[in-house]
């Protein structure tokens, strides 16, 4: 797996845990162009990150509003923290505890 997959899957895991928690509004900020690029054309993918491109636009019909945003990555941690995180979270697991500290800290900046 390349980095547009870790960036994929990360909102994937980002998405189900909103839907999660009863969040209504979501913004993915992700530091991989290409993947937030695929998001934001909404069409048919037929590459590698195509399924998860697929899942992450059908998880988002379960929120109000859901952006993709592109940014550096030195300004993204949590989506670092999860895409890196993605590697070793199998279906169903738990994501980083680790990971809702930072989530809250990126949420008093938006």
């Amino acid at each position: 797996m390349g980095p547009e997959h870790g960036e994929a899957l990360a909102a994937c895991l980002a998405l189900d845990l909103g839907i999660e928690q009863g969040w209504r509004n979501c913004l993915i900020e992700g530091d991989c162009l290409v993947v937030i690029q695929k998001l934001l054309m909404v069409q048919e993918d037929a590459s590698a990150v195509g399924p998860i491109i697929k899942d992450i636009l059908r998880l988002s019909s379960f929120f109000d509003t859901v952006s993709y945003t592109h940014v550096k990555r030195s300004a993204n941690s949590a989506a670092h923290c999860l895409a890196k995180a993605a590697f070793s979270i199998q279906a169903g697991g738990i994501p980083p505890a680790s990971l809702f500290d930072t989530l809250e800290v990126e949420a008093k900046f938006h």
